[in-house]
């Protein structure tokens, strides 16, 4: 009862500092969403959690926890897809500064929410919560390069420059690779595959986008790199498919 009591006092609090002391306002901002997303979040686990000292009122506890649960995941992809459509509700209130604005809270959070679930929560939802994990590090890392390339995560305007382009190959590699690592290392197929995908989703990148705006030297140069890149990769996931990892994750 006093959890519950805290929770809503918090959430009123919220409400109250957020739409100009009117806490029955029908709005709610960006901000106000990504802060009850990662609330609801955070008691799911809360929950979950109590449920293990209880007698009684396991299957109560246990259902508040999914309950909140699918409600924090209702609230991110409203975020996600309001933002994916340059909604002018997903990108006003972040400012300019990197790193340190809403966007982090809005689409860092989840990924930490994300591992959170995958540790404690039901070990059923186990693989799911590390998809969903890889997922959201997937936006989040892509938002933030947007982000530091243009100053907003609207992404109609301003048009893409050659060195965001770039930038998001890299970054997609370097998650790509780290997915391999992790779900070979840790015997995880599903993390594993889902470096694969990614790693394909980035060549198909780099020969359909990033390298059809060279010429000359600068080409063939390019070409060269990236063929001594997939030939490393190849040898890493030749080395890696030889473990066979077999728990899913």
């Amino acid at each position: 009862a006093a959890l519950n009591v805290f929770v809503l006092s918090l959430w009123s609090e919220l409400r109250f500092l957020l739409n100009d002391c009117n806490v029955y306002s029908r709005s709610f901002s960006f901000t106000e969403v990504a802060l009850t997303m990662v609330l609801a979040g955070a008691l799911g686990l809360v929950y979950f959690h109590r449920a293990k000292f209880s007698r009684s009122l396991v299957w109560l506890y246990r259902r508040y926890a999914d309950v909140l649960a699918v409600g924090s995941l209702v609230l991110y992809a409203v975020i996600v897809l309001r933002t994916l459509g340059s909604d002018t509700w997903a990108y006003v209130q972040i400012g300019s500064t990197p790193i340190v604005n809403v966007s982090t809270l809005a689409f860092g959070a989840p990924v930490a929410l994300g591992w959170l679930y995958a540790r404690f929560f039901a070990p059923v939802w186990r693989p799911r919560a590390l998809m969903f994990t890889g997922a959201s590090l997937f936006v989040f890392l892509s938002l933030q390069v947007r982000h530091l390339w243009t100053g907003t995560t609207n992404l109609n305007s301003p048009p893409m420059a050659d060195g965001e382009l770039y930038t998001y190959s890299a970054v997609w590699l370097v998650l790509a690779i780290g997915a391999m690592l992790a779900g070979s290392f840790r015997d995880y197929v599903s993390l594993y595959r889902a470096g694969i995908v990614v790693l394909a989703l980035v060549i198909a990148k780099l020969f359909l986008v990033d390298l059809s705006g060279l010429e000359g030297l600068l080409r063939v140069a390019s070409f060269m790199g990236l063929g001594l890149s997939l030939l490393g990769v190849a040898y890493l996931h030749q080395r890696l498919g030889s473990r066979e990892p077999t728990a899913e994750g």
